[in-house]
């Protein structure tokens, strides 16, 4: 009797284990809506409330998610995104503490909302078909885009 529910519960573990193992392969693009040029540096973060799959985001813009591994796609169900790391930055004055290093100042190239899944507005639910997802963000308030040189 008890090798019998020993049994039972190892095959609904199996079950359970195997059902939630399957993971869809989830990458896109990132741009900016202004002009659909890539975001080049930051990272995305899919999130279901309990845990979160991320991904750098690349100089053109790409990414691959992850969630236990590398690239090895993420679960199916519903997310809301968020991006953070998205600042370039610049050398400033020399600090306060005058050791004689400069400061660097970093300046945001998204607009702050994406920065927390509560507030980014981007969501997605993942099933099987589910393969890209490409997401446009925009700058912070009042910025335009550079001018190239």
């Amino acid at each position: 009797m008890m090798n019998k529910h020993l049994l039972l519960l190892f095959l609904a573990s199996l079950v359970l284990f195997v059902g939630c193992s399957r993971k869809v392969q989830l990458g896109g693009k990132v741009t900016f809506a202004d002009n659909g040029e890539p975001l080049t540096v930051g990272a995305i973060g899919f999130t279901d409330g309990q845990f979160i799959a991320r991904s750098e985001i690349d100089k053109e813009g790409l990414f691959q998610l992850s969630w236990l591994g590398e690239k090895d796609g993420i679960p199916k169900g519903e997310y809301k995104i968020f991006i953070t790391g998205a600042n370039r930055y610049e050398e400033g004055t020399v600090d306060e503490d005058k050791d004689g290093k400069l400061d660097l100042i970093a300046f945001r190239l998204i607009h702050p909302k994406y920065e927390k899944w509560q507030t980014s507005g981007l969501s997605i639910k993942v099933d099987g078909s589910t393969k890209s997802f490409d997401i446009q963000v925009e700058r912070p308030d009042g910025e335009k885009p550079p001018t190239k040189k």
